[in-house]
């Protein structure tokens, strides 16, 4: 756990940062944010079957 969520732990729930606080300060949408969550959690590349043997190949020679 990162050391941001662990102080927050320990303080009182209502001196604690609300979620829609912090995205506003840092100007990302929810859909955003729980988006990147949830690709996070998944490891797994939906599309990995399409993008084939080409991950990491940027194009350059």
């Amino acid at each position: 756990m990162d050391q941001i969520r662990v102080d927050q732990q320990n303080l009182p729930k209502k001196e604690r940062y609300g979620i829609g606080e912090l995205l506003k300060t840092i100007d990302l949408k929810r859909p955003t944010y729980y988006d990147e969550r949830k690709r996070i959690i998944n490891k797994n590349d939906k599309y990995a079957d399409v993008k084939g043997g080409n991950q990491g190949n940027s194009g350059k020679r």
